[in-house]
């Protein structure tokens, strides 16, 4: 009556959207002595970050004094 109508089909369900790729990975979790340390890494850059318990946050560094980059892409868990 009012322009078109559209036959909508009740069968068809609605498409799931899929879930954005997580921005850090979780790459290590562990305890020092008292001290929890957390290694995560960057999925676009791949540059790995260290956390300590209290907050604190730094890139890590290898032996060269150069930031330790991963590989892309980057295969791990990621955090919840």
């Amino acid at each position: 009556m009012f322009g078109k109508s559209e036959e909508k089909s009740f069968d068809e369900k609605p498409k799931k959207k899929e879930k954005p790729k997580p921005r850090f990975i979780l790459k290590n979790d562990e305890y020092v002595g008292l001290n929890h340390l957390t290694v995560i890494v960057d999925s676009e850059t791949g540059v790995n970050y260290l956390i300590t318990g209290d907050g604190s946050i730094t890139e890590l560094k290898g032996a060269d004094g150069k930031t330790v980059i991963d590989p892309l892409p980057i295969q791990d868990k990621a955090i919840n």
